[in-house]
């Protein structure tokens, strides 16, 4: 005897999302030239809570930094993703990789402490990654190695807020206030809009109780399987970036790195109070 669970609201919301999200994979972020890129605020931006959004990032510093940098090892455990990630040539060596990843958390910290506005450091810094974007996107598709979908860029915002809004607890990062959490996924919403995620895409247009639920599925079902794919390749870029900052994290490894990204994730065997109530 079959017995069906009925779903809440939140997690048929959540499951819709899911679903559609897959509808995404053959929809490019951006095509044409960079030149026909518009930098713009969508519609339902709102400054206070944007501001709101940075200061959590600001009070939770070292957790959210230390999210991204796992979450850059999970997301490159995409093969598809990496092989375009290879086709770049700005991580196939250490300085190659020191340079990408130094410029990378630049622009994030423009984005998290600059205000938003034409002009603003942060403005340009996501109208310019917006381009990069495309131009990669372009290379790959005319190398036959594909091109950055809506799906993909989607998958990457969950590497910057995924871990904070649902493994906090891991991190160091509070989440006692719900307003602060919501602030910093709005924040998210914007920054995703303005780097070429359709609304629909946007997991960060949801409530706070269906992102996080969003967040779960796609640790539990696209996530978690990647990452134990760990391809010689994968590995080979996980070790340059490691290699390539050895003055700001020493004694780290690879297997370092990966026991807590593995332990983010609740790759078995790794798992560390996943499932205690926060």
């Amino acid at each position: 005897m079959t017995v069906e669970l009925e779903l809440t609201n939140v997690e048929k919301v959540a499951k819709e999302y899911f679903l559609n999200m897959f509808t995404a994979l053959h929809k490019p972020c951006d095509v044409g030239t960079g030149a026909n890129l518009e930098t713009r605020l969508p519609p339902w931006f709102d400054a206070v809570k944007f501001k709101r959004g940075q200061q959590f990032y600001s009070d939770n510093r070292f957790g959210i930094l230390q999210a991204s940098f796992c979450s850059l090892l999970m997301l490159m455990a995409d093969p598809k993703g990496l092989h375009i990630l290879e086709h770049t040539g700005k991580s196939s060596t250490t300085e190659a990789a020191r340079k990408r990843y130094v410029s990378t958390l630049v622009h994030m910290t423009d984005w998290y402490e600059s205000e938003l506005a034409p002009g603003s450091k942060s403005w340009k810094s996501l109208s310019l990654v917006r381009r990069m974007h495309l131009s990669a996107s372009n290379s790959a598709s005319n190398r036959n190695i594909g091109f950055i979908n809506q799906m993909e860029m989607a998958l990457t915002s969950f590497g910057f807020m995924g871990f904070p809004l649902i493994r906090p607890h891991l991190l160091g990062i509070r989440y006692d206030n719900r307003e602060d959490r919501e602030a910093f996924v709005h924040l998210w919403a914007v920054l995703g809009f303005m780097l070429g995620i359709e609304d629909q895409y946007n997991i960060c247009l949801h409530r706070l109780e269906v992102v996080q639920m969003i967040c779960h599925m796609l640790l539990r079902y696209i996530f978690l399987p990647s990452l134990q794919l760990e391809t010689p390749l994968f590995r080979q870029m996980v070790i340059t970036i490691v290699d390539a900052f050895p003055d700001y994290m020493p004694y780290t490894s690879y297997e370092s790195v990966m026991f807590l990204t593995r332990r983010l994730v609740g790759v078995p065997g790794y798992q560390y109070a996943v499932d205690v109530e926060k």
